[in-house]
């Protein structure tokens, strides 16, 4: 969105949901504040009474946070062991971006008498640590995962943990965080926004994700990541490949998830299973892969297609005997 001049800051809405205000005389960042919920901020523009935010699906209102702060503060000297004091005054430090203040004075709060908005306040504090400093945040985002439990809220934090682990080049961790993440179950199929703009539903990204941390790991930690998903595998192949398209066994499982659809008659999945197999899969698997792409038209009464297949099958194979036993050719001679 467009920025806002105020004085001698410029304000700059952010596709991670905050806004960062930059001194025009330096060009140095001054402060980034913390958005809440899911809303990105868009156009923004000055008011009377605070920031108006104008985005394509409403325009939204952020109260100024100096003039609160400053009476909070005052409030604090009186009583500094005010808790209703200190936890407004912390949530205000995080909406000011502030956030090192914030947990400390949240921190106190929690460790005297919490309460569910004071822990929700504190892991969000330690969630945008996480996500702007991970090296000064990273022993107390530990604390995170006991105060946080509203599943939205702990999505955010697993995407966010697993993003500083990426960026600290540590893919083990990065790639823990994410199979934490599917592990929740919680709303894979919803939109996760990935840009202010720009939306991808969840289990494709974090599939993406996957992908490109085993792309990037040595054979030591692919072997790692293989081992992570054994399990997955046993207890349930088609999610485990959906979510790790280059695991090593991803052609061989396809094929036999196929080989399932088609005694079911489910010959469109089956199809495009077999065609992964057919771009992807060893030289052995692309022969069984035509042979069954052969078999999956036939029984969905596209006898042409199936033809195609089995001449194809014979030209590429003529002499290799297939998991049946059977040659191309024999196979294609049986088919006529």
């Amino acid at each position: 969105g467009r920025c806002m001049l105020s004085d001698d800051y410029c304000y700059l809405p952010l596709s991670s949901g905050d806004v960062a205000a930059y001194d025009l005389a330096s060009g140095d960042l001054i402060a980034r504040s913390h958005a809440t919920g899911d809303h990105v901020p868009g156009n923004l523009m000055a008011c009377e009474a605070g920031v108006i935010s104008q985005t394509a699906s409403g325009i939204y209102r952020y109260p100024l946070l100096k003039e609160r702060e400053d009476e909070l503060r005052a409030a604090l000297k009186r009583n500094p062991e005010d808790k209703d004091v200190l936890a407004e005054l912390g949530e205000v430090l995080l909406f000011g971006g502030n956030v090192a203040e914030a947990v400390e004075h949240l921190t106190r709060v929690n460790e005297h008498e919490a309460t569910p908005r004071t822990r929700s306040l504190l892991a969000s504090a330690l969630l945008h640590g996480v996500r702007t400093d991970f090296e000064r945040f990273s022993e107390l985002a530990a604390r995170a995962d006991s105060l946080i439990d509203e599943p939205t809220m702990r999505v955010k934090y697993l995407r966010e943990l697993a993003a500083a682990h990426e960026r600290r080049g540590d893919v083990r961790e990065a790639f823990g965080s994410y199979l934490r993440l599917i592990d929740l179950d919680h709303g894979l199929d919803t939109l996760e926004h990935v840009a202010a703009s720009r939306a991808v539903r969840r289990d494709r990204w974090l599939a993406a994700r996957l992908d490109e941390l085993w792309h990037a790991a040595d054979e030591e930690t692919r072997a790692w990541i293989v081992e992570q998903f054994r399990d997955r595998v046993t207890q349930n192949a088609s999610q485990a490949i959906s979510f790790l398209p280059s695991h090593p066994q991803a052609s061989e499982l396809r094929l036999e998830l196929a080989q399932q659809e088609m005694e079911q008659s489910h010959w469109i999945p089956a199809e495009q299973m077999l065609l992964d197999v057919l771009r992807n899969g060893t030289d052995e698997l692309q022969a069984e892969a035509l042979f069954e792409l052969a078999r999956t038209h036939q029984g969905a009464g596209r006898m042409t297609q199936a033809a195609s297949y089995f001449n194809l099958l014979s030209a590429r194979y003529p002499h290799r005997r297939l998991r049946n036993g059977k040659t191309g050719m024999e196979l294609r001679a049986e088919a006529y």
